[in-house]
Order: structure tokens, then C-alpha cells, then sequence
């Protein structure tokens, strides 16, 4: 079985329905989670009813309960700790034979008994149509015998990858807590402190767009989210600090580029008082272990 869970958040604003053919045709079952408070299900009206299932939350409970709520169904019915689970976001758009290369990708890896946790593609720029750099280091050990097609990354975004019913069993359900930001970074890291590894698939590639876009700064691509999402990256932070699973050096090389970051944000984007605001009560939030959605 081949499951694929796409989180909805205001559909309507941005996707159409051709958006999801492909993963749709593709999946033996696809779960549309939707975060919205109004019913988007029209969107989805035109698709066999066998094969999608719309879970309508009414509010914006993040994206990690959105995902837990998909994930329990399909613990619940999945038969084989084998069957696949994807990942999306509603922003992402995947072609053809995506899902069934990133599966094909997979079960090669497992033949060769090299022990993946979690395979994604390699994202391109939905808006440039170039290549996303990869940021994400690997402070493990690396895995001998890969083909060069991978590289082996600690983290990677959720949008597009791949894991199975086995592995999700093993690590556990993503971190409600944390609601949007980070999510995927601690799932990866929990991933690795399993025993499994995670890679990227530099043949496949998935058009994505990470928040609102990119601005050049100085030569630098700094991406731009809402005032509210750096509440969300600041204060989740912290969270990542107390977790032993997570390198040192990322903790460090994070809490070294706070300020920085802090300062660039201002610099560069606007409506800066909110965003001040929501950064500063980030971090406070953050030191005293106050997490979840923000209130």
C-alpha cells in the first residue's frame, strides 16, 4: 500500500484541483488534511472516493497535529509495516511517476539492506525553477555503500519524502508542541537516533516553495515567511536545544546565528514592529518551555 498525506491550509487561495492528480493516481489512498475553518472539500469533488479521504479539522491546529491525525488512521489500517507514507504540503507539485519512483528509490535501498528512515527528493525553487541548495548538514557517521545518486543529509523537509509503517511505528508521531516550525528537523533527528539514516535523491526532484519566497540580500537568498512564522522558528529553537538527540553543533551554529538572523530580519523585511515582536516572544516563550499554538 502506498499512503500519501497532503496538509490543506486555505486551499483555495493558491491550488486547483489539478494540483493532486498525480499524487492522487498514484497513492492507493490519500488523506487531504485540511487546517482551514472553512470545508474545502469542492476542491477535491471531482476524485474516486475510494481512493482520497478529506479530514476537515475546522482550525489551524499546525502541521504536526494535521499529520498525526493522518498518521493514526493509517497505523490503524495499514496491514504491512512496509506500506509507504508520503508527505506533502499543498504548495508542492510533483510529476508523473513521482511517487512511484521515490517508491521504486526506497524499496532499492532496503534490497541493498542500507537502513532508511526517510528518502526525500531534491526541491526546486517552484518560483525560479531553480535547485534549492542543500543546507542540511550530516554530523554522523556516513553510510558505506551508497550510490552517488544520494547524499546523506541529518534532516529534510517533510514536502515529498518518503517512509514507511515500520519506521513510524519504531520513532513515534511528530511533536504537537512545536505546531509548524521545526517539525521536520526533530522528526529527521529522532529518525537518526532510531539507527535509520535519511537521504536525499539527487534524480528526483519536486517543484516546492519554501515560505513566501526569497530576497537577495548582499548576495545572500534570505527566505521571507509571515511576522508570526519567526515566532514560531525562534521559540522552536529552544526546543531543539533540550533534545539530546540533536548534534551539538547545530546547537551551537544555531544559537550563534540567532542575533545575526534576528537583525537581518528587521533589516530586510517589512512590517518589522510585528516581527520584532514575534521574535522577541519567541525567545521568551522558548526559555520557559512554553510551546504549542501561539495564544
Amino acid at each position: 500500500m502506498i499512503y500519501s498525506i497532503v496538509i490543506l491550509y486555505n486551499p483555495k487561495e493558491t491550488s486547483t484541483i489539478d494540483d493532486y492528480v498525480e499524487i492522487v493516481d498514484e497513492s492507493d489512498m490519500t488523506f487531504f488534511v485540511d487546517n482551514s475553518s472553512s470545508n474545502n472539500y469542492d476542491i477535491l469533488s471531482s476524485y474516486d472516493d475510494n481512493k482520497i479521504s478529506y479530514l476537515p479539522l475546522r482550525s489551524n491546529l499546525g502541521i504536526a497535529t494535521a499529520q498525526n491525525f493522518a498518521l493514526k488512521k493509517i497505523l490503524n489500517s495499514s496491514e504491512n509495516d512496509l506500506d509507504k507514507v508520503f508527505f506533502f504540503d499543498q504548495d508542492s507539485k510533483v510529476s508523473t511517476n513521482f511517487i512511484l519512483r521515490m517508491s521504486e528509490s526506497f524499496n532499492a535501498l532496503l534490497s541493498k539492506k542500507i537502513p532508511v528512515g526517510l528518502l526525500g527528493p531534491l526541491p526546486v525553487n517552484k518560483a525560479t525553477g531553480v535547485d534549492y541548495p542543500i543546507k542540511s548538514a550530516c554530523y554522523g557517521q556516513g553510510c558505506v555503500g551508497l550510490d552517488t545518486r544520494y547524499t546523506q543529509l541529518d534532516c529534510l523537509i517533510s514536502s515529498g519524502s518518503v517512509t514507511n509503517v515500520g519506521v513510524v511505528k519504531k520513532c513515534g508521531l511528530m511533536k504537537d508542541e512545536l505546531f509548524i516550525d521545526s517539525v521536520d528537523h526533530e522528526w529527521s533527528w529522532r529518525i537518526l537516533n532510531f539507527g535509520f539514516i535519511n537521504l536525499m535523491d539527487l534524480n528526483i526532484k519536486m517543484s516546492h516553495l519554501f515560505g513566501e519566497g526569497d530576497i537577495n540580500f548582499f548576495g545572500l537568498a534570505i527566505r521571507k515567511g509571515s511576522p508570526i512564522r519567526y515566532y514560531y522558528s525562534f521559540r522552536n529553537w529552544f526546543y531543539l536545544f533540550r533534545l539530546n538527540y540533536v548534534p551539538f553543533e547545530f546547537k551551537l551554529k544555531t544559537l550563534l546565528k540567532m542575533p545575526v538572523k534576528f537583525f537581518i530580519y528587521l533589516v530586510v523585511f517589512d512590517d518589522k514592529f510585528s516581527r520584532f515582536k514575534f521574535m522577541l516572544k519567541g525567545i521568551y516563550h522558548g526559555i520557559i518551555n512554553k510551546f504549542g499554538m501561539y495564544k
